[in-house]
């Protein structure tokens, strides 16, 4: 019984930890695209509204409408459709998300 147990955690750890893998992976290269492409405008934390940027803090797009901004781009905002691959593009729209103030004074 005991052989099972100790069988059944290291299945569950390996499981978790493999898990955990990916999703750092997945972090780790959104992070990098956008201290890559986005940084330079919307600074580290999406706040500095360099060239006309918007702060990313307050955005009220949703992820599709973020995905369509990064696609084509806005105004000044260059458009990365031929820069990046969709998946990097939505990489990038979900890791602004992450940004987005969503506290009670968010507009």
């Amino acid at each position: 019984m005991r052989m099972r147990i100790c069988v059944g955690l290291i299945f569950l750890f390996s499981i978790m930890f493999s898990c955990q893998s990916v999703v750092g992976d997945k972090s780790t290269e959104s992070i990098r695209l956008f201290k890559t492409y986005c940084v330079n405008c919307h600074g580290i934390d999406g706040s500095l509204m360099t060239n006309g940027a918007k702060d990313l803090r307050f955005s009220p797009l949703s992820l599709d409408e973020r995905i369509l901004v990064i696609t084509q781009g806005r105004n000044a905002m260059t458009a990365f459709g031929n820069t990046l691959t969709a998946q990097q593009i939505h990489t990038l729209a979900e890791y602004t998300l992450q940004l987005t103030f969503r506290g009670k004074n968010a507009n």
